[in-house]
């Protein structure tokens, strides 16, 4: 395995970039997380510690991993007041109820024209080009096991947001995150992981609810993040 010392680029600029982020890498919280057993268990283990496309000498999904550690809060509502105040993530999650949204568990099949309209609402997001499988025509959704599906409706029931959460022992995984782009501005997305991140409280062997990673996405990604609570971690992931 590629160490630190050898990965050193030779650019002054491109230098000081790494050492930087060195610094950020050794200065994280450090988490310890059990995904549970099962052969998902052991695919999602194999893909989080397989090496990093940049940093081969640390795992794919280890350093920067954004969590939210849901059991640092007593309840909902001590959540809810440590992301409160002006333009904070409880802000927005008002905002949203106020204009009659709802958060809703789903059955995607019921809402297949919606989930393709939000995927089409916007061909780039954080300031990249989308995925080509979001704009991909789709006629049904498998439900997998271990997997919860959530949205956000509009007095109508038509779905704006959704949300795919895989639940893997200690953490749940947020897999698919999207909404609608003419509506985002009501504070949609803010409504739809805040009770997220209250139905994670509510089961009992989930600590934490992860939303990707800190390296390598857009400062508008990780202040959104941030607002919502989440933190980067170093994780060492473990099975059983």
């Amino acid at each position: 395995m590629q160490t630190l010392n050898e990965s050193v680029p030779a650019n002054p600029r491109a230098r000081w970039r790494y050492l930087r982020d060195i610094g950020r890498i050794l200065s994280l919280r450090r988490a310890s997380i059990s995904l549970g057993n099962g052969s998902d268990a052991q695919v999602i283990y194999d893909w989080f510690s397989q090496p990093h496309a940049v940093w081969p000498m640390f795992g794919n999904k280890t350093v920067g991993v954004q969590l939210l550690d849901l059991c640092a809060f007593e309840s909902f509502d001590a959540y809810l007041a440590g992301i409160n105040g002006k333009n904070s993530a409880a802000y927005y999650r008002r905002k949203a109820l106020g204009k009659g949204y709802a958060f809703v568990e789903i059955d995607r099949n019921f809402y297949i024209d919606d989930i393709q309209q939000i995927n089409l609402s916007l061909a780039e997001r954080q300031g990249r080009r989308l995925h080509p499988m979001y704009f991909a025509a789709v006629t049904h959704y498998e439900n997998l096991s271990g997997w919860k599906y959530f949205g956000v409706a509009n007095l109508h029931g038509r779905l704006l947001a959704y949300l795919d959460l895989q639940v893997m022992n200690e953490v749940a995984v947020v897999r698919q995150l999207l909404g609608h782009g003419q509506y985002l501005n009501d504070g949609i997305m803010y409504l739809l992981l805040i009770e997220v991140a209250r139905r994670v409280q509510e089961m009992r062997a989930t600590r934490y609810l992860m939303y990707d990673m800190y390296f390598g996405t857009s400062s508008g990604l990780r202040l959104f993040k941030e607002k919502l609570g989440f933190k980067p971690y170093w994780v060492k992931w473990t099975l059983g």
